[in-house]
């Protein structure tokens, strides 16, 4: 069951144009859902992950790097080089998973390459990893996919209340959310991928939701939406 908290819409400046940085950064909106800081990036962000308390780091779509960055000063503590462009990106273990296209990057937090995995798609740009599991869709085929940290696909998800997947995340039970562009709704996927239910459509507020982010400590589910709106909600 999900209730809402609240919605708000949220005004960033030019480099903050995408709300994984204000997923990633949630700390720097107080409970009220008030604006407190921008934070400069190297170029528009794509995507953001946290590594731990003091470490966020970032994408930039078709750059071919990402940054570490300090969670407290927001400097850059590491520029990491890539062979691809890189748009989505998750950590998990010391490692950071990045995606791009058809092919997943697995890094440490030096940047060295540990591996690179093919995806079962080629129009991959959002991953959520933890620590036995990656999940990534695919916009092209609206494919939900769950494979293990080798690469081998574990399950699958085709349904068609998901169109143009957009992003995805997981809850304490590695049950899958998955917020779709084109079809403006929320659906969970059970963590063997063998049912999904909607919960939340357009009726619920949902408009071209972009980003999803589950809080694990606080059971709360924060969607983006295209005209920067931000609803919380409370899972229970």
């Amino acid at each position: 069951m999900l209730t809402k908290l609240r919605e708000q819409t949220i005004h960033m400046k030019q480099f903050s144009s995408d709300i994984q940085v204000f997923l990633g950064t949630r700390q720097n909106t107080d409970d009220a859902g008030e604006h407190i800081r921008d934070i400069p990036v190297s170029g528009p962000p794509n995507d953001i992950a946290v590594i731990d308390a003091y470490r966020i780091v970032v994408t930039y779509g078709d750059a071919l790097f990402i940054e570490i960055l300090n969670n407290n000063t927001f400097n850059v503590e590491k520029k990491i080089r890539l062979q691809k462009n890189c748009w989505g990106a998750s950590h998990a273990d010391g490692k950071l998973y990045v995606v791009h296209g058809d092919s997943i990057q697995v890094l440490d937090l030096s940047g060295r390459q540990m591996k690179t995995m093919k995806t079962a798609s080629k129009s991959v740009s959002r991953i959520y990893t933890n620590s036995d599991k990656i999940v990534y869709s695919d916009v092209e085929s609206n494919i939900v996919h769950c494979c293990d940290l080798n690469g081998e696909e574990l399950w699958q998800l085709k349904n068609n209340s998901i169109d143009f997947p957009r992003c995805v995340t997981a809850d304490n039970s590695n049950n899958v959310f998955v917020v779709s562009y084109f079809s403006d709704n929320l659906t969970i996927i059970q963590h063997d991928g063998k049912n999904c239910k909607t919960l939340l459509t357009k009726s619920d507020g949902l408009n071209r939701p972009k980003a999803v982010d589950f809080d694990k400590d606080k059971r709360t589910l924060l969607i983006f939406h295209k005209e920067r709106k931000v609803s919380l909600f409370k899972v229970v």
